[in-house]
């Protein structure tokens, strides 16, 4: 976080955003096939306050939104997709 912090700082006044997108178990083919077992499964629905599986494509709109003009004025934040893990 603090490297997002600096490269905000330090690219800001070339008016470039420094962002960080930080994940949370993304159901990726490989993740399912190696690290997905039932108790794994039945441990992320107890734990993430969403009851669902997250998806490569929830990451992919986070990324989107911060490559787009609608987040134009954010820059040094750490954004957490993790379906609110507790």
């Amino acid at each position: 976080m603090t490297r997002t912090r600096s490269l905000a700082r330090d690219l800001g006044p070339c008016n470039i955003r420094v962002n960080c997108i930080l994940p949370g178990w993304i159901m990726t083919e490989r993740q399912v096939a190696r690290w997905l077992t039932p108790a794994g499964e039945r441990e992320l629905m107890e734990r993430q306050c969403l009851k669902r599986k997250l998806m490569p494509a929830d990451i992919a709109r986070v990324v989107l939104f911060f490559a787009s003009d609608d987040s134009g004025a954010r820059t040094n934040q750490n954004h957490i997709v993790d379906g609110g893990w507790v």
